[in-house]
């Protein structure tokens, strides 16, 4: 990597770090698809007739405007001025920092912010200072300033010729490259430079822990694997025959090797079942290392989603479909685990880890009164015609059970008349 700028892979990676750790999602930060939708939304929002509150919100705060790069969102209250702010995607944000910073000669904070924010709304202080604290050329600056020392024999008489004036090369703090930053600007990037030094590659964390699920004779799995990733939340049920090691590490394999490795392996089994894990997985995939580690005492971590709380909802389960092995819903409790909120991450695990829910099919978009009777294409085509013109069988089936207003008025006649006539035949 050069000093003229920052490592564009580095910098990506530790922003997506910054922002798994975060305990909520970042709203500004937009990825291309994000962006993409959000552009649709706010196009759907402006032309609703009914409007719900979301609705509201986008209008108020975006508005769409065309540029040679296609359409862009800008901030709603400065659309139609000269110059107008300008919400940018993720993976522009790297380019656009870097050119100001360059040049600008390595500026700091304060003055970067300063140039970026009258235009683009979306690029926060914090990754800024992210850019800066991986900057090679800032860390190399030095920057030449001059300091005056009183000294005097005299403290009542200070005389000039007492004055001493020494330069005194100063080497900046690595986030801070800026001549005419004030003493506040020093002291709070000071503290950054200390908090820097706890590694984010230390939360990169995962905890795999066997539990003993039946004493059943003859039954092929005794055995359940879980394994969750302690930033995203997201957990993965495995049945197991045995405990051997083997069959762990191929269990981990079957994940790792399509959802990613952590950096840390812990396990509620002890460090030493890890140890093992890790160095045999490193003997059998030497392309993936993973070190072992203790394994954490935050209780908050596993609220709701326990391994006692795993074992009751395969229970649970397991009541409900007893024809049925206990493992073969191992599936459909991990589906649950992975689609439920989570109050730590603000979001469901599937949405940490995917950006959405899985597809349910046309169970998506459909209640189950709409697609219960559909089997074929043809079904579903036609009902997708009978609900864009607006006549769904649910309404269909109401019209047909209305009964027209001349039916009451004749029903009502002849109840009339009949009572008239019992009248009269009283009378008689």
């Amino acid at each position: 990597m050069s000093e003229d700028g920052v490592d564009r892979e580095l910098f990506y990676q530790r922003v997506n770090e910054l922002l798994l750790n975060k305990p909520a999602p970042n709203t500004f930060l937009l990825t291309a698809a994000k962006y993409t939708r959000l552009i649709q939304q706010v196009k759907e929002a402006q032309t609703k007739v009914k409007k719900y509150p979301a609705d509201y919100r986008r209008v108020k705060r975006y508005n769409i405007i065309s540029t040679p790069q296609g359409e862009r969102l800008v901030m709603a209250n400065s659309f139609g001025k000269k110059n107008p702010q300008l919400f940018v995607r993720l993976e522009e944000i790297y380019d656009i920092i870097r050119e100001y910073h360059l040049k600008m000669n390595h500026a700091g904070r304060t003055r970067l912010m300063y140039a970026i924010k009258p235009k683009y709304k979306n690029i926060t202080t914090g990754i800024v200072m992210l850019y800066l604290s991986l900057c090679k050329g800032c860390k190399n600056k030095v920057i030449r300033r001059k300091k005056t020392i009183k000294i005097s024999d005299n403290e009542e008489n200070d005389d000039e010729s007492n004055e001493v004036v020494s330069k005194i090369d100063l080497e900046p703090d690595p986030l801070e490259a800026d001549e005419n930053d004030d003493e506040s600007d020093y002291e709070l990037q000071g503290n950054i430079e200390e908090n820097t030094k706890i590694y984010p590659e230390l939360y990169s964390r995962g905890q795999m822990d066997i539990l003993d699920v039946t004493t059943v004779v003859g039954e092929t799995y005794k055995y359940l694997m879980v394994y969750r990733n302690l930033v995203t939340k997201f957990i993965h049920l495995k049945p197991l025959k045995t405990i051997s090691i083997d069959e762990s590490v191929d269990a981990l394999l079957e994940i790792f090797l399509v959802f990613g490795a952590p950096n840390i392996l812990q396990s509620k089994n002890g460090i030493n079942v890890t140890k093992q894990v890790c160095r045999r997985m490193y003997l059998a995939f030497p392309d993936i290392k993973v070190v072992s580690g203790e394994a954490s005492q935050n209780k908050n971590d596993f609220t709701g989603q326990s391994n006692d709380d795993i074992l009751k909802m395969l229970r649970d389960w397991y009541k409900q479909n007893s024809s049925l092995k206990w493992y073969q819903g191992v599936k459909y409790v991990q589906y649950l685990l992975n689609n439920t909120f989570n109050e730590q991450i603000r979001r469901t695990p599937s949405e940490s880890v995917f950006g959405y829910n899985p597809k349910r099919g046309i169970a998506t978009f459909m209640t189950k009164n709409e697609y219960d009777h559909l089997v074929t294409e043809i079904d579903l085509k036609t009902a997708l015609e009978e609900k864009e013109s607006g006549k769904n069988s649910e309404q269909l089936l109401l019209e047909e059970s209305i009964i027209p207003s001349c039916s009451f008025i004749k029903l009502e006649a002849e109840t009339i008349d009949g009572e008239n006539a019992i009248d009269d035949k009283d009378n008689v």
